[in-house]
């Protein structure tokens, strides 16, 4: 399986890539195809900074005012029955077709 924001901040750079001149345009554009790829660099490096400072942030707030795990007892009799009441699963031993 495939990282998502390795394909993303791929994407990004590939733009620069193919943007003048078809592959290797960067190479052949100059000054220009190396700006514009460094650019491209810059703003994949800001976004991945960005939206991870912000998922902390986030995470932060939820801890404190929800927080992250229910209680001990809960986790061992099972989640589904202390959240909602319920068993995900079926007691007996047949399985339900």
């Amino acid at each position: 399986m495939r990282n998502f924001s390795i394909d993303l901040i791929w994407a990004k750079i590939q733009i620069a890539i193919t943007a003048i001149g078809g592959w290797l345009g960067y190479f052949l554009g100059g000054i220009d195809g190396l700006k514009l790829f460094a650019i491209q660099v810059i703003i994949a490096v800001v976004a991945a900074v960005f939206s991870g400072v912000l998922t902390y942030i986030i995470a932060r707030v939820l801890k404190a005012t929800v927080g992250w795990r229910i209680h001990g007892e809960q986790e061992h009799s099972g989640i589904d029955v202390a959240q909602h009441g319920e068993s995900a699963y079926a007691s007996t031993k047949q399985a339900v077709v």
